[in-house]
């Protein structure tokens, strides 16, 4: 679990933000403007920005900042799908323990 999944998400991520992200700031930041922030009145909550479009109806017909959207959005579906099937693994492999030394016991 730890060598295989568990490096797969670590690589996945350090890939998210040393190749994606940095390939579409320039974009991103041009298409958007800074917004108020989510979940600021929640103790110890992740600061999350929410950025607001500068323009919605120019995006929808630019077909390369289209292409960026469905880009993200593919490899952030990627990411949840193996996140998914790592926790479900990972709780499988939880149960087998305790069946172990419970067994053990």
């Amino acid at each position: 679990m730890y060598e295989t999944d568990f490096a797969n998400i670590f690589r996945r991520e350090a890939y998210l933000f040393t190749v994606v992200f940095p390939r579409y700031k320039t974009q991103l930041t041009e298409h958007f403007k800074e917004g108020p922030y989510q979940g600021k009145n929640i103790p110890n909550s992740i600061q999350y920005e929410i950025n607001t479009p500068i323009n919605l109806s120019a995006h929808r017909k630019n077909e390369q900042f289209r292409n960026i959207v469905f880009e993200l959005t593919n490899f952030r579906k990627a990411r949840i799908r193996f996140l998914t099937k790592t926790l479900t693994d990972l709780e499988m492999l939880i149960k087998d323990m305790d069946k172990e030394l419970n067994r053990l016991q």
